[in-house]
């Protein structure tokens, strides 16, 4: 059994089969996985294959010098809001909390690939000091999607919930997460987009072109890494409703609904 409890699950399949998750547990009678009173965020691999599943191997905090506590991590971010796998390097994943007074530590970078150690980056400190950070309003606004390229582990994209009035930034997109130098640079690519949450983001492998779920259907990109490219509408005949999650297989690209199913349509070439 899988112990996260009722709310916020949020998973994905990395490239070699293993199901990635992260979820908050709230430690009630309800969730009977849990041990009396077990609450916080719990990140956990699971293998079907084998049927295994194991939880993460360590937080973001060390007994001899804390970069975080563990306290910290389940209360200070909250629930996981968003998650992300690469699909070129199945070790890395990222992971970002929904609340808003926690900024300092909402969006992280996630390296598993040393057996038994996992190295944690926090993106939201240390690209703080690029001259292009994301100013401290933005940090505030929260987390809602992730999306990593596919053919570059340390390139992302991530959307914002609170896009509820023009002027607000919506998408954002890191080249390297990796460099927290001054030449660091935070690229927003809003044009286009409706003044609403940006549900879920997925990249089709294919072309390059980033999609976006939001509550009035479904938006393409077709040069996602660059300040001055636009959104397209891409509903084509789907109704106006909320898109809460995006998932593309080869040339056809499926969709969830909030209370009008689940729809697909080719992708663009």
């Amino acid at each position: 059994a899988i112990p996260i409890g009722r709310n916020d699950l949020r998973y994905e399949v990395n490239a070699k089969g293993i199901l990635v998750g992260a979820g908050f547990a709230t430690g009630s009678r309800g969730d009977q996985t849990l041990k009396s009173g077990r609450r916080g965020n719990f990140i956990f691999f699971y293998n079907p294959e084998r049927d295994v599943f194991k939880e993460i191997a360590a937080y973001p905090y060390h007994s001899d010098s804390a970069i975080i506590s563990k306290s910290d991590f389940e209360g200070g971010i909250q629930r996981v809001s968003a998650l992300a796998v690469s699909k070129s390097n199945a070790d890395v994943f990222y992971v970002a909390g929904n609340r808003k007074s926690a900024n300092k530590y909402k969006l992280w970078r996630v390296d598993n690939s040393k057996e038994g150690v996992t190295k944690w980056t926090c993106l939201t400190e240390q690209l703080v000091l690029s001259e292009y950070k994301l100013a401290p309003w933005q940090l505030w606004q929260g987390i809602l999607a992730l999306a990593v390229d596919a053919k570059n582990e340390n390139a992302m994209w991530l959307g914002f919930s609170d896009n509820l009035k023009s002027g607000t930034q919506k998408v954002a997109y890191h080249p390297n997460t990796l460099d927290s130098s001054k030449a660091s640079k935070w690229i927003f690519i809003n044009e286009g987009l409706p003044d609403f949450p940006i549900n879920h983001l997925e990249q089709d492998p294919k072309t390059g072109f980033l999609y976006a779920a939001t509550d009035v259907g479904v938006y393409v990109n077709r040069t996602p890494k660059n300040a001055n490219s636009s959104w397209e509408c891409f509903n084509n005949g789907l109704p106006v409703v909320k898109t809460t999650d995006i998932e593309i297989d080869r040339n056809e690209i499926y969709i969830s609904t909030y209370g009008r199913g689940i729809w697909k349509a080719n992708t663009l070439k």
